[in-house]
């Protein structure tokens, strides 16, 4: 596989002097630069999802801005917050500067998602091409730019401690979780070889969550360094707790920072929560990571899939292709669902919400595994049976 930064070096090149990386290895090392595009980023996230900061920004921009670690002053953010002024000429060097890095964002996540369907296993690999193609055509080009597909989620719990009113999988409560003992380090270790051994480079864009939080498990960072150790990558995380155990999202943050490979996901619940998350981190801290808003009175723009099924009135059952900027599900893995409590591996594969599916994915196949090389036995059948031929498809095997 080439290497993406190598890819988006050219096309980086396009954009001028006075551009730096901020993404990959080739990122920059320049605070300065570094700090404009973060201090941009979060004043776009305080004005775009926090009427109260709108408030107190027209009453006093520069208190408004310090109260929310911004250190980019207020005129040189005037085409993001006077309509009148986001024309008028070139837009300052910062703003200048974090446009060119989500254009370089974007072209990494669209590079990544070529990438993940590179499988080693070609029968796989043609599998993966044909559901693309399929989920294309019914949930729409706009929702594949978006979601994507990825061969492998593994869980490390079971269940998810957090309850999400929207939680588009619709996540059980927690009843397990699993721990970095010795035995179990050692069948993580086995699994992850088994998971490469099968798919080859594009298992490092798997992540150890699904319908689960990966901060449920204090022992997340340990099992997060084996992935590492075998991937190259840090896997990556979203979560809806960021808060609970500060000094561990700090970790976390400080490694994404390092790497600049990885952007995680902090969903956010309330505008308090957000308001927090801006005071305990600072806005370089948050450089690699997008804050969702998953407020109440922002349910238009959840995918009618899992719980957020309920919120949303009239969704049809049938597959259609959403419309550009609209997600149909949030599920993104056609491949498998391994999780390590349970030993049990799923074949999953995105689709359309539905009665008989309502959280937007289809479960082809299901098996218990003992250990890592009975996993590779499971991985292997259900290649076997499901992914040869022109069609993919087939009854649930329940486990």
């Amino acid at each position: 596989m080439q290497d993406i930064d190598s890819r988006i070096a050219a096309a980086f090149s396009l954009m001028g002097p006075g551009f730096q990386r901020v993404y990959g290895r080739a990122a920059t090392d320049d605070a300065g630069y570094l700090d404009e595009v973060a201090g941009v980023k979060r004043f776009r996230e305080c004005w775009s999802w926090d009427p109260a900061f709108q408030e107190s920004f027209r009453e006093d921009p520069a208190a408004a801005l310090a109260d929310r670690g911004v250190t980019v002053d207020a005129e040189a953010l005037r085409p993001l917050w006077d309509p009148d002024g986001a024309g008028a000429g070139a837009p300052s060097r910062p703003v200048a500067r974090f446009r060119a890095a989500r254009a370089e964002m974007q072209l990494r996540s669209r590079l990544i998602r070529a990438d993940a369907l590179a499988i080693a296993d070609p029968t796989f690999a043609s599998w993966s091409a044909r559901q693309l193609a399929q989920l294309t055509e019914t949930l729409g080009a706009g929702h594949m730019r978006r979601v994507g597909l990825y061969p492998v989620a593994l869980e490390l719990q079971t269940g998810c401690s957090v309850g999400c009113w929207f939680c588009g999988v619709s996540a059980e409560r927690l009843t397990e979780v699993w721990p970095y003992s010795g035995e179990n380090a050692a069948l993580w270790r086995g699994v992850l070889d088994v998971v490469h051994a099968r798919i080859g480079a594009p298992a490092a864009y798997g992540f150890c969550y699904w319908a689960s939080d990966p901060l449920d498990n204090p022992d997340y960072e340990a099992f997060a360094e084996d992935y590492r150790a075998r991937f190259d990558r840090h896997a990556q995380v979203t979560t809806a707790i960021p808060l609970r155990d500060r000094e561990m999202t700090r970790r976390i943050l400080d490694r994404a920072r390092a790497s600049r490979r990885e952007v995680h996901r902090f969903s956010l619940l309330n505008r308090r929560i957000l308001r927090d998350v801006h005071r305990e981190f600072s806005a370089r801290e948050l450089l690699y990571v997008e804050l969702v808003p998953r407020f109440s009175d922002r349910r238009a723009e959840l995918a009618p899939a899992g719980r957020a099924r309920n919120q949303r009135a009239g969704q049809p059952d049938q597959a259609k292709a959403a419309p550009d900027g609209t997600i149909a599900t949030i599920a993104c893995v056609a491949g498998f669902l391994i999780n390590m409590p349970e030993r049990r591996v799923r074949l999953v594969r995105p689709c359309a919400p539905s009665e008989a599916w309502p959280d937007g994915y289809e479960t082809l196949d299901a098996a218990r595994f003992d250990g890592a090389s009975g996993l590779d036995d499971s991985l292997r059948r259900m290649i076997d049976r499901h992914m040869v031929g022109a069609r993919a498809g087939g009854e649930m095997q329940r486990a």
